[in-house]
């Protein structure tokens, strides 16, 4: 019994590549959990623009120091781009970033990466937010029942 080796032309092999890394996305995206009035940490494009969005929500003010980075707003869909203003800086930058529901302090450490995303996902608290059974308003009926009976 012989044995048959299989050779891959070049340009297939090459579609091959091609096809693989397409498929890959390159995820380039740091989610930070934050609290109202708690700082964070994330990292920023040292020489390109990093996105900022808040997860289910919008951003509505962003407060810092204006001579350290260049900030460019996007109101319709409530998110901001930032990078600093020298591509050689090493200084972290100092942001409050104010949503409907909070207002988040952001330590960016520029980087010497591509482009960025930084979602701020809000913690919820628990207090205020009422419990699945409550929404169901089954307490309700299982009140009454209970005096009923």
């Amino acid at each position: 019994m012989t044995r048959s080796k299989s050779k891959l032309s070049p340009s297939f092999a090459w579609l091959l590549l091609l096809a693989l890394g397409a498929s890959q996305p390159a995820l380039a995206l740091q989610v930070v959990d934050a609290r109202d009035g708690e700082t964070v940490l994330a990292k920023v494009s040292r020489k390109e623009v990093t996105r900022i969005s808040i997860e289910r929500g919008r951003i509505r003010k962003v407060t810092g120091n204006a001579g350290e980075f260049v900030l460019e707003k996007d109101d319709e869909k409530g998110q901001v781009f930032i990078r600093p203003v020298s591509p050689d800086s090493t200084k972290p930058i100092n942001l409050f970033v104010t949503s409907e529901r909070s207002t988040v302090a952001l330590l960016l450490q520029p980087v010497d990466t591509p482009s960025d995303t930084i979602v701020i996902r809000e913690a919820r608290d628990p207090l205020k937010s009422a419990s699945r059974m409550e929404r169901s308003g089954l307490h309700v009926r299982t009140i009454k029942n209970l005096l009923l009976a």
